[in-house]
This record gives structure tokens, C-alpha cells and sequence, in this order.
């Protein structure tokens, strides 16, 4: 029900106001279709809460194991809700530049601004004399985020729970109810996310620190599936990536040059919080019984910590957020490339051998047994 009324109210606001005024001149005026940068708009990707916008295809990865007919519902699921999400917020954007009055970019693009009781949509939409598309805006902004929150709720308990199959959380996180629900995980999600809330002053702050945190985490998925590739040939996989070398390492550095956009304001916050973070899982490794069942080497995380730190350090020479601008703008493509596939190539070879990649995956019993009693 929140699904079809979160598509719902965009395609009202979409036909409402783009049949009551759209002024085309408005892509051509005003300094035209890009008047300022490009580096402009990709400091907006991932900082104006563009990227955090799509992060919604992941969740159906989270919940993969759920499905029943995996190799057509993932696909399905992915190139689906990416595409729905593209034709939305481009046509929210095409209708919210044309319906944009001569009066309210008098000053350009640059003195263009809303009020944050009102936004964007909702002040042209009071403008236009629809009161009752404002008041139909402000309810969405109400019911919209709870249904994010639900699902958010539902795959990031599950991936606590699959996290502690794996022996890197405590395996009180894998309790689960009559009902399949991993409570325990929850609840610590929940404690972890007021947590969070406290050092981030704006919501805007939080979604950039979030978005960072998960594009990072995106980062080490390429890895992974090359790893399991090349040491676990014949695992079953109800879904086969082809040309899977060229989209990993493309797919690693496209996730490092949008965290590199965040600026060095947000990427040291996120630096410090993945650092500390990787503390408490190396303590709970090295002082659990449970955490201790698989050997720890170093050289299997070092290529991530160079990568945290060789990220963050270009982060602080680069031009965005705060940065020292001693890379300039066009040269950190080039550079940061070069960083990629380095740290690409050091963590395959620093992965752990064949034998024991498949003894974790093939004869550990209780992550077995765990995954089933999820399904």
C-alpha cells in the first residue's frame, strides 16, 4: 500500500503541475542547461541526496534468499526500480524547471530559494494556486519516509543476522522469533542508528554521511563476487553477471569516485566512524571464543584499510567539500583510477586461499543450518 502511494503522489504532482504552467524557455535562459560546472553537479550527486534517492535497488539483493524464482526476480528487481526511480525524479525535475516563474529566477539559478517549511514542489505548487496539492506534498513527506523505514528495518536486520553467521558478530544476533524475526538484530540497529543521530546536526547530514558509508560498502561487493568467482567455480548461482572482471572493477571505481565527491567535510566523519568500527570487529575477533573459530590474517583487511586511508587522503587534496583543491578538478579521474585498480588487484591476491574460502562456505554446519532456518 505505501509502494503504490509512494509512485501514486509523484505522478500527481508530474500531470498537476506540468499541464498548469511549463515555460520551455526556462532550459534555454538563465545561463542555460549547465550554468555552473560540471564539478557542480557531481558534488550534488552524492551531497544533495541525489545518489541517496536510488539506494533502494540494494534492498532486493538484501532480501534475495526470500525469493522464491531468484534468477528472474532479481534482474527483474533491480533494472525495475532503477528505472521507475529515473522517470520519476527526471520528470519531477523537467516539471519543477518549467513551471519556475520569470519573478522567481530574476536572480538566476544561484538566487533561486524555497523556504524549508515549504520546499521546492510544494512552493510552486502554492503558487500556481494549488492548495490542495501542497497540503497532498507535506502528507507524503509524512508517509513516504515511513515506508523507507520499513523497508530499511526488514534487510538491514538481515544483513546483521547474515554478518553473524559469518562469526563477525555475536551469534545473539541470529535469535530469531516464532515468526522468522530476527528481533535481536533490530534492536541494535536501533540503538546504532539513535546513536548516529546524535554528532549529525541536519537531516542532510545524515543522508550524506549514510550515503558515503553504503557506497563504501558497495565497494567491497565487486571484490567479492570475483573472489567467489575464481575459488568457489561451482557454487550454485541462480543469477550469473556476465562480463562480471569489466562491471567489478568498473562498478569499484565508480563507487569511489562518487564517495570521493562527498568532500573532505564528510569523508574524514565517515573515515574515522569505518576505522573505529573496524576496531571493534578486530576485538570481538581476537577476544571471542566464537570470533576466533577462523584464523585472522592481516593481509586479508590491509588492502581495505590502504584503500580507507589512500581514499581519504585524496579526499583531503581534492576540490570538493572542503578539500585543499591541490588535485585539481579533471586530474583526480585520472589519479583516483590508478588507485582503483591497484587496490582492485591487491584485494583478490589478498584474499584467502581456495581450500579454506570453500570450507567456510561448503562444511561450516552452523551457517548451514542458520540459513535454512531463516528461509
Amino acid at each position: 500500500m505505501i509502494t503504490f502511494w509512494k509512485l501514486l503522489i509523484p505522478i500527481i504532482v508530474i500531470a498537476w503541475i506540468g499541464f498548469s504552467r511549463f515555460n520551455i524557455s526556462n532550459f534555454t535562459q538563465y545561463g542555460g542547461f549547465v550554468p555552473f560546472d560540471t564539478q557542480s553537479i557531481l558534488w550534488a550527486i552524492p551531497s544533495a541526496g541525489i545518489i541517496f534517492s536510488f539506494l533502494g535497488f540494494r534492498e532486493c539483493i538484501s532480501l534475495a534468499g526470500e525469493a522464491k524464482n531468484p534468477e528472474r526476480a532479481i534482474p527483474i528487481a533491480l533494472i525495475g526500480s532503477v528505472t521507475i526511480c529515473v522517470v520519476l525524479y527526471v520528470a519531477l525535475q523537467i516539471i519543477f524547471i518549467g513551471a519556475l516563474t520569470p519573478d522567481m529566477l530574476s536572480n538566476g539559478w544561484g538566487g533561486l530559494t524555497f523556504s524549508i517549511q515549504t520546499g521546492p514542489l510544494a512552493s510552486i505548487a502554492i503558487a500556481l494556486g494549488m492548495g490542495w496539492l501542497a497540503k497532498l506534498i507535506y502528507i507524503d513527506a509524512l508517509i513516504s519516509p515511513a515506508g523507507s523505514g520499513i523497508i530499511y528495518t526488514a534487510t538491514t536486520a538481515r544483513l546483521n543476522y547474515s554478518i553473524s553467521t559469518n562469526k563477525y558478530l555475536p551469534a545473539f544476533m541470529m535469535h530469531l522469533t516464532k515468526q522468522g524475526i530476527p528481533v535481536n538484530a533490530i534492536a541494535i540497529n536501533f540503538v546504532v542508528g539513535v546513536f548516529l543521530l546524535a554528532p549529525l546536526p541536519t537531516w542532510q547530514k545524515l543522508v550524506e554521511f549514510q550515503s558515503t558509508a553504503i557506497l563504501l560498502s558497495y565497494g567491497l561487493g565487486p571484490v567479492c563476487l570475483i573472489v567467489l568467482r575464481k575459488n568457489a567455480p561451482e557454487l550454485k548461482r541462480p543469477f550469473v553477471l556476465p562480463k562480471s572482471t569489466f562491471f567489478s572493477m568498473m562498478t569499484f571505481y565508480i563507487c569511489t569516485m562518487i564517495v570521493f565527491w562527498t568532500g573532505w567535510n564528510t569523508m574524514r566523519n565517515v573515515g574515522f566512524s569505518v576505522l573505529f568500527g573496524l576496531i571493534l570487529m578486530l576485538c570481538y575477533r581476537l577476544c571471542s571464543k566464537r570470533g576466533r573459530t577462523y584464523e585472522l590474517r592481516f593481509w586479508n583487511f590491509f588492502w581495505f584499510i590502504l584503500y580507507l586511508l589512500g581514499l581519504t587522503l585524496c579526499s583531503w587534496l581534492g576540490s570538493f567539500g572542503g578539500g585543499l583543491n591541490i588535485i585539481p578538478f579533471g586530474y583526480d579521474f585520472v589519479i583516483l583510477g590508478v588507485f582503483s585498480v591497484i587496490i582492485f588487484i591487491m584485494a583478490l591476491y589478498s584474499a584467502s586461499d581456495k581450500s579454506k574460502i570453500q570450507a567456510k562456505i561448503y562444511n561450516d554446519p552452523e551457517y548451514i543450518d542458520h540459513l535454512k532456518a531463516y528461509k
